[in-house]
């Protein structure tokens, strides 16, 4: 008894001695933080600037325009109709470890990360490996670094400035259009010098993405990385560096179909000029294999450029065109693949094995020239145009864009080409 009175005198002692907690509870002050970002968000007049880098390669630029009534206007170079109209959805902060940003409903973020291939372009099941709930991770007055929560895309949003309109998106994609027209020059190679050495360069403009490449000890060196958008050029994710040179940014683009050339400045200084060449500088010999292996299904939305045009055999021509598909393994023997996906999941096109050797050369053998849905007489002329330039005995050089995207580069003609995304 006499043990339970002192612990009882005891447990009375310390907690008159307890003070009250002096300071600011974590829960409240994450929640002060997630107020002050949306004051950030909503209070900006002009809307936001974003540059979205999806973990599944490429960069896509946004516009967005919030509001306090958790509302957002979207733009975005996906595609024309995206840069042009923009889409409302509605948008949350939510105060956890660290403050989220969520776009709640469906929206052109969506589409980059939706599983369907029909409607992002990317993986079946996975799409472009995207985000639509971001943690904000770092914070000032005029730009906020966020995080995507589930595949850790980056997305980096840069307050709008007075002349960055609601048209600052529609200009920017235009830009890209224009700068396309690099691919449509009459060879596939395009060389330029950097600090007196050559350097070849190859400009996604449906990835985003551009490539540095040359020979280094006569072995193949390359340098890619994601770019995003602004109305004047393309701001590189990673700054690309050749000896004491920093590119960090490429505008003033020149380019001119007729004469066959290009030129644009560095960081808004330099001027470079494209050199375009029917030869290559230097073949990456593991490009095949790894093209190949890469569990991937690779897709094309135009199939053959020949001598600068697109779709030169009219895949597209196809109703309800979806994609062109290149499909490793499509049969345990192994046999391959390649389909035109048109209409309502249809599908045609040859059966075949692969080839690849320590040449750097990837070459395909017919095991079946048509397989499908009969497509009718007038498009089987079509995929039979494309049969003569996929089998060509002589074979592609393959050259990467992006994470798992590839070009194939006919040996015989360098006037044909084909890009898989």
């Amino acid at each position: 008894m006499k043990h339970i009175k002192y612990l009882v005198f005891f447990i009375l002692t310390i907690a008159s001695c307890k003070k009250e907690f002096e300071g600011v509870r974590p829960d409240a002050k994450i929640n002060q933080l997630r107020d002050q970002y949306s004051q950030q968000l909503t209070g900006a007049k002009n809307g936001w600037i974003g540059y979205l880098f999806p973990a599944g390669g490429g960069g896509y630029t946004f516009k967005f325009t919030f509001n306090d009534k958790h509302r957002v206007k979207t733009y975005a170079t996906i595609d024309a109709k995206k840069a042009e109209s923009p889409d409302e959805s509605s948008y949350r902060l939510v105060a956890d470890q660290l403050v989220s940003l969520y776009f709640d409903t469906y929206s052109y973020l969506h589409q980059l990360a939706d599983p369907d291939e029909s409607k992002s372009g990317g993986r079946r099941g996975g799409g472009k490996i995207s985000d639509f709930e971001f943690a904000i991770i770092e914070s000032s007055a005029d730009t906020m670094k966020l995080r995507g929560n589930h595949n850790e895309s980056q997305l980096i949003l840069i307050r709008a400035k007075d002349n960055e309109g609601d048209n600052f998106i529609k200009d920017a994609f235009n830009l890209n259009n224009k700068i396309d027209d690099i691919n449509q020059l009459r060879h596939y190679y395009n060389n330029v010098k950097l600090n007196n050495k050559e350097y070849g360069t190859i400009i996604n403009t449906e990835l985003n993405t551009i490539s540095f490449y040359h020979s280094e000890n006569g072995l193949f060196n390359s340098f890619y990385t994601e770019y995003a958008m602004s109305s004047k050029g393309i701001v590189l994710k990673t700054p690309f560096i050749a000896g004491d040179l920093r590119i960090n940014y490429i505008d003033d683009f020149n380019i001119n179909k007729t004469s066959n050339s290009a030129t644009a400045k560095i960081n808004g200084k330099t001027e470079i000029k494209f050199s375009n060449s029917d030869k290559p500088l230097i073949i990456d010999k593991e490009a095949p294999r790894r093209m190949y292996l890469t569990n991937k299904n690779h897709t094309s939305s135009h199939g053959f450029t020949i001598e600068g045009k697109k779709d030169a055999v009219g895949i597209r021509k196809f109703p309800l065109f979806n994609f062109l598909v290149f499909v490793p393994r499509r049969y345990i023997d192994p046999i391959d693949a390649l389909y035109v996906i048109y209409g309502e999941d249809f599908n045609v096109g040859p059966l075949f094995t692969t080839n690849y050797n320590d040449q750097g050369i990837l070459s395909f053998k017919p095991i079946r020239l048509l397989t499908g849905i009969d497509p009718g007489e007038e498009l089987e002329k079509i995929i039979i145009q494309q049969n003569n330039l996929w089998f060509d005995p002589n074979g592609f050089y393959v050259y990467q864009t992006g994470k798992e995207n590839y070009d194939l580069v006919s040996i015989k003609d360098s006037k044909v080409w084909i890009r898989f995304n």
